[in-house]
């Protein structure tokens, strides 16, 4: 591949990458002036975010075209085996020293569908299917 299309695809993916798209959405709106023109402040923003994410990745790709010499080194592939199994091992001896909770938590996210599940509103959906489970009724 020609660099110029290395830099085309590595454009593409950091403009459609799904996390770049939410975290614009989420989080840049609040630095958007709207006494000025939305559209223009949100390109000139949103080709800054762009442009970090692909010197970002840049730097990665080059960081990784470099080191890639020295990883491919037998005695490294086992040093980082080594180590990926030691962190493995470790985590898997600190799970099994944990104590078992005496009484299971419900999460927020639990707590809220139970919460909606039980509004009055909902009956009508329990009743529907509780029709479809039991044809004999």
């Amino acid at each position: 591949s020609s660099r110029r299309s290395i830099f085309y695809k590595l454009f593409w993916v950091t403009v459609l990458n799904p996390k770049s798209i939410g975290f614009f959405a989420a989080f840049l709106p609040q630095f958007i002036d709207p006494a000025r023109s939305i559209m223009i402040q949100s390109l000139v923003m949103l080709a800054i975010f762009v442009s970090f994410g692909a010197l970002n990745a840049l730097a990665y790709g080059y960081a990784a075209n470099h080191l890639q010499a020295h990883l491919n080194r037998p005695c490294i592939k086992r040093w980082v085996a080594g180590l990926a199994g030691s962190v493995l091992i470790t985590m898997g001896a600190v799970t099994a020293k944990l104590e078992p909770q005496t009484e299971p938590q419900m999460s927020d996210a639990t707590q809220f569908l139970a919460t909606v599940a039980s509004h009055p509103l909902h009956r009508p959906f329990r009743r529907l299917k509780s029709k479809r489970s039991n044809p004999a009724r």
